[in-house]
């Protein structure tokens, strides 16, 4: 049994070439990879904010939840994701290096509101409201 764990933080950058991608395993599901930056803040002896530390987060969705991200994330998207954390071995073929990176594979996860830019409300999308059917 695995514990589910709760991370926030920033999309620092996407999975594999810096570039956002949905792809597909062999089975057809969609599956979206990136990086989560949770930044450990602290004051000095001015009151002044400065980032002390980082944690980097490798971030896996799979399903429908994975499109949803590819349509609505971006680097620098603040973010609160909760999953469980599994441990990927990758081995290297050219040099038979084997790497172990813990993955968080997301079950929940959503923009943390906290931190979002506010959009303009009149810009905002106007909603159409739909008469119920009888």
């Amino acid at each position: 049994m695995t514990t589910p764990i709760t991370i926030k933080g920033n999309i620092g950058s996407w999975d594999v070439n810096e570039d956002q991608q949905l792809r597909h395993t062999q089975a057809g599901v969609p599956v979206i990879n990136f990086r989560v930056a949770d930044d450990h803040r602290a004051t000095d002896a001015q009151g002044n904010w400065y980032t002390k530390s980082t944690s980097w987060y490798k971030v896996t969705i799979f399903g429908a939840g994975a499109l949803n991200a590819f349509e609505s994330f971006k680097v620098g998207t603040p973010l609160i994701i909760t999953g469980t954390v599994e441990m990927d071995e990758y081995k290297n073929p050219s040099t038979s290096v084997k790497t172990i990176t813990p993955t968080l594979y997301a079950t929940d996860f959503g923009i943390n509101m906290k931190y979002a830019p506010k959009q303009d409300k009149a810009q905002a999308e106007p909603v159409v409201e739909v008469e119920p059917a009888h």
